[in-house]
């Protein structure tokens, strides 16, 4: 009966005198003992584990041996060796059957093949070392949230400096672990956590404080690991330190502020044209000057459509002069909202080997201010003008050397002279339409040259010069 049962034990299982003979044996343990048929109760328990005439050594630790010595259950891993002589490797759970008085009588060993756990754990320890060489954290935790592996580069950036042996089962817990905000994560919402228990993947950017208080950010993300039947047994979450892409990141951010900000402080608003599939990107400025959203979807109709009416014919003719070889660099008016602008367009176009255009990129400058100050300018100009030329004395505005010429000159400053503005509109023409006597000529040119390079105003005014005509005064 007793023979029965424990053929029905799963595994090998042996009753093993103190002397290493087998007392009992199930069916498993006969089957893969070296000799076969049934285990003889003359064999020695090393015999028909491993085909041997000694006792286990030091290198194959007996477990019968240890709980002689212990009177407690001992578990090991042992080699062992089927009919064929093949090697096997197997785990061995060894406990004492104790007699009347307490001593060691005999001892049960149950053991069972361990080759396919032997394999995993192969597969396991070369993932690990694959794992040390990722130059990224990689962090894994079983089902109940205990830290089961870290690499190297994951303990790194603790920024602690020390490498540790042995993980703490929570050594996560520890870790000072902030928000992109500068808020303290609690422990439920980091994202190996939150794998593990929502079974959900997570991505999320943290900030990890180092021991010395210096903030590094790290982008995370971290997946829930399942069995076959879909259970969840653990997460895994891959980190790494992006501290140089968030300065890349203000680097840019802050080069783009100063770059709005001179467009905005300047009026200039740059774009670009998809020529091809008629896309227009504005910048903010740039909608600014238009009038549209930041947002807003723009094509040329866009576009043309903000152009004063009366330029619009003039736009399009320049565009499209443009888009076929010619530069483009044309001031027109827009109409916004009822009020009309200035600006000032100015473009580079790209073609493609076969000469179409392709895209191009250009700015806008509003220039409504200069062309309002012109145009007062132009007004201002006018009044003065009318005034001068209404005054009751000649008045020029010239230069002298290294010829007279004239930028300006009232009607009655010809009529002083006894002359007409034709006459005086060459260059140097002055003193021969003025000054008839060839030997007072040269003598009042010299005369008026020398005051005038002398820089003194007062040498610059002369009185009493005689002007004859036809020989009267």
């Amino acid at each position: 009966f007793m023979q029965t049962v424990i053929d029905g034990v799963p595994g090998a299982l042996m009753v093993i005198n103190l002397d290493h003979t087998i007392a009992l044996a199930n069916r498993e343990a006969s089957q893969a003992a070296a000799e076969a048929g049934p285990i003889a109760s003359s064999l020695k328990c090393y015999q028909v584990s491993h085909d041997r005439e000694t006792p286990c050594d030091d290198r194959c630790p007996c477990p019968l041996e240890q709980v002689i010595a212990t009177k407690e259950p001992v578990t090991v891993e042992h080699v062992h060796h089927d009919a064929e002589g093949n090697e096997v490797p197997v785990e061995i759970i060894a406990a004492p059957i104790f007699d009347d008085k307490g001593e060691v009588l005999q001892v049960i060993e149950w053991c069972h093949n361990i080759t396919e756990r032997k394999k995993s754990t192969l597969g396991l320890m070369r993932l690990k070392a694959a794992m040390e060489q990722v130059p990224v954290g990689v962090a894994v935790a079983d089902g109940d949230l205990n830290l089961y592996f870290c690499n190297a580069a994951g303990l790194g950036m603790r920024g602690s400096g020390d490498q540790l042996v042995d993980i703490p089962k929570e050594a996560y817990k520890n870790w000072r672990v902030l928000r992109m905000n500068g808020e303290p994560y609690e422990i439920e919402d980091l994202p190996l956590v939150r794998a593990t228990v929502e079974g959900i993947t997570i991505h999320e950017e943290f900030v990890v404080e180092h021991h010395d208080g210096s903030r590094h950010p790290c982008d995370a993300v971290a997946s829930p690991i399942m069995d076959k039947e879909g259970k969840i047994v653990g997460s895994v979450v891959v980190f790494h330190d992006i501290t140089d892409r968030k300065q890349a990141e203000e680097r840019e951010k802050k080069q783009t502020y100063y770059l709005e900000k001179a467009q905005e402080l300047g009026q200039i608003g740059t774009w670009e044209i998809d020529v091809r599939q008629n896309k227009i990107h504005w910048t903010a400025e740039n909608c600014r000057i238009f009038g549209v959203s930041v947002d807003s979807v723009v094509d040329y109709e866009v576009f043309i459509e903000k152009v004063h009416p009366d330029d619009r014919e003039y736009v399009n003719q320049k565009w499209k002069s443009a888009i076929e070889g010619e530069a483009y660099d044309i001031e027109h008016r827009i109409v916004i909202d009822g009020v009309t602008k200035w600006v000032r367009e100015k473009a580079d176009v790209t073609f493609d080997e076969e000469g179409a255009a392709v895209s191009a990129i250009g700015f806008t400058q509003d220039i409504t201010g200069r062309k309002q100050a012109e145009e007062s300018l132009k007004r201002s100009e006018a009044f003065i003008r009318t005034v001068l030329d209404n005054l009751p004395t000649g008045l020029a505005v010239n230069a002298v050397d290294p010829e007279v010429t004239f930028s300006y000159m009232n009607d009655n400053f010809s009529e002083c002279y006894r002359t007409t503005r034709e006459a005086l509109s060459d260059p140097d023409a002055f003193w021969n339409s003025v000054y008839e006597d060839p030997e007072f000529r040269e003598e009042i040119k010299a005369r008026i040259l020398a005051d005038c390079a002398s820089g003194d105003p007062e040498r610059m005014h002369w009185e009493d010069v005689p002007i004859t005509r036809q020989g009267q005064e």
